[in-house]
C-alpha cells in the first residue's frame, strides 16, 4: 500500500537545500535528497540519491521508485548553477548542462503526481529604467546565470501547458545566513579578517540589494508549495533595499575592526545590476511574513562566519 506523500530535495547539498531539509523535518513526512555530490558522508545517508540529474537514467530511476512508494511527490528543485561568477565559466557548457538536467527532470516527473518548486533567481529582471521589480515586469537577463534561470522558467510554462504539471516559480533574491561560504557578505567577512589595514570591494559601494535570512527563504518556499497556484511565479525578497556600502560598514563594526579601511574599486561588477531589490506583495497575500530582521541576523551571520574563518 503507497503512503500519501513524501518530499525531494533536488540539490541537496547546497545552503538552501540543506536549511530547507531542516525545516522540512518539523512536518513529519519523508525528505528524501539528491546531489551529485559522491562523499562517503552522503552515500551512508538515509534516503539520499547520488548521481548526476544530466544522466537521464538516473533521475528516471529516482522517478520510478518514489511514485511506486508515495500517492504524492513535493519537489523542490533546486539544482544548478549557483551564481553569476560560476556561470560566467565556460558559459556554453553551463548554460547546456543546467536546461538539460532541468529539463530530463522534469521528463522524469511528468506523468507522475508531483508538486514542483522551482527555485529561480530575482536576477532576471533587468527592465533598466526600475530599480524595484514585481513578478509582472519584464525578464531581460544580463548574465548567463540568469538567461539559464529564464530558460528553466521557459521549460516549467511548457511542461505545465503540455502535461498539466503542477510548477511554481520561486524567484530568489539576495540569501544570507551562517552557513554561506561565498557571495558578498562571505567575501566581505573573509577579507577583513585576513587583513590589518584595507580591503578592496567592487563597485561604488553605492550598489542596493535585496537580502532575505536563509530561514525566511525556507518557509517562503514551503508557503509557495503549500499556499500558491499552479503555475504561478513569486518573488522571494524582503522587499526592503540594502546599501552595500553600509553592510560593508556593519561588517567591520560587528567585528571591531574599525582600523580596516573599505575601499571601493569603483569597477562594475560583471553582468549584476547596481540597483535591484523585490516586491515581495504577492508572496505576502499567500501568508509569508518575515520573521528575521536584517540587522539582527547580520550581526549573528557575521560573527558566526568569522568564527569558522578563524577555526580554519
Amino acid at each position: 500500500m503507497k503512503l500519501d506523500k513524501c518530499y525531494l530535495l533536488l540539490g541537496s547539498t547546497g545552503v538552501i537545500g540543506k536549511n530547507l531539509k531542516k525545516y522540512l523535518k518539523n512536518t513529519g513526512q519523508a525528505i528524501f535528497t539528491v546531489s551529485r555530490d559522491k562523499k562517503k558522508s552522503l552515500k551512508k545517508l538515509k534516503n539520499h540519491f547520488s548521481g548526476n540529474l544530466s544522466n537521464k537514467n538516473f533521475i528516471d530511476d529516482v522517478a520510478i521508485k518514489l511514485s511506486k512508494k508515495f500517492k504524492h511527490i513535493d519537489i523542490f528543485y533546486l539544482a544548478g548553477t549557483s551564481s553569476v561568477e560560476e556561470s560566467l565559466d565556460d558559459i556554453g557548457t553551463q548554460f547546456s548542462k543546467s536546461v538539460a538536467c532541468y529539463c530530463n527532470t522534469l521528463d522524469a516527473f511528468k506523468n507522475k503526481n508531483v508538486k514542483i518548486i522551482f527555485a529561480s533567481s530575482g536576477s532576471v529582471y533587468n527592465e533598466k529604467k526600475l530599480n524595484y521589480f514585481s513578478e509582472k515586469n519584464i525578464l531581460n537577463p544580463a548574465s548567463p546565470y540568469a538567461a539559464i534561470k529564464m530558460a528553466c522558467e521557459n521549460l516549467s510554462l511548457i511542461y505545465s501547458n503540455l502535461y498539466k504539471m503542477d510548477i511554481r516559480v520561486a524567484r530568489i533574491f539576495s540569501t544570507y545566513g551562517a552557513s554561506m561560504h561565498k557571495l558578498f557578505i562571505y567575501d566581505c567577512v573573509k577579507k577583513m579578517t585576513n587583513s590589518k589595514s584595507e580591503i578592496v570591494l567592487k563597485g561604488s559601494g553605492k550598489q542596493i540589494r535585496d537580502y532575505l535570512y536563509i530561514d525566511d527563504v525556507s518557509s517562503a518556499l514551503t508557503i509557495i508549495l503549500n499556499n500558491g497556484k499552479f503555475s504561478n511565479t513569486y518573488n522571494v525578497c524582503s522587499g526592503k533595499p540594502q546599501v552595500i556600502s553600509d553592510i560593508a560598514n556593519k561588517i567591520r563594526s560587528s567585528l571591531k575592526l574599525n582600523r580596516i579601511k573599505i575601499i571601493w574599486s569603483n569597477i562594475d561588477t560583471k553582468s549584476e545590476r547596481d540597483q535591484w531589490y523585490g516586491n515581495n506583495a504577492k508572496l505576502k497575500k499567500l501568508g509569508f511574513k518575515e520573521k528575521n530582521s536584517f540587522g539582527c541576523m547580520l550581526d549573528y551571520t557575521v560573527k558566526n562566519i568569522y568564527k569558522v574563518l578563524k577555526e580554519k
